[in-house]
């Protein structure tokens, strides 16, 4: 039974916020539960390398990928802390698989730059 929704913004993300009226056997009332839905935003086409979107190949898109390459060790496996674009973005040298590969060439790309 829900019984508001709306689209809010925390901490710069646009969320669906929902309010729905949920049963609370123990109390025998009702109560209202708030859920924050992610509203996933396209992502522009991002070029090779640019894995954070602004435009540079850079230190801060190296720190993404080293975070990503750690996640890796404790995330479960089909979930990821990058989309799909961000992942094939990262895989800087085109070898189809993220790994430390395309550390050593971002080094590369930013010591040369």
């Amino acid at each position: 039974n829900r019984i508001d929704s709306s689209i809010k913004t925390k901490d710069g993300v646009d969320f669906i916020s929902l309010v729905v009226l949920d049963w609370n056997e123990k109390k025998n009332e009702f109560f209202e539960r708030h859920i924050l839905l992610d509203i996933e935003k396209p992502i522009p086409e991002l070029k090779k390398g640019d894995i954070n979107g602004d435009g540079n190949i850079d230190n801060l898109d190296l720190a993404v990928l080293n975070q990503y390459l750690d996640s890796l060790q404790y995330i479960p496996d089909g979930i990821s802390m990058l989309r799909a674009a961000e992942i094939q973005s990262a895989d800087i040298n085109e070898s189809g698989i993220v790994d430390n590969n395309d550390v050593l060439d971002y080094l590369i790309k930013i010591c040369i730059n």
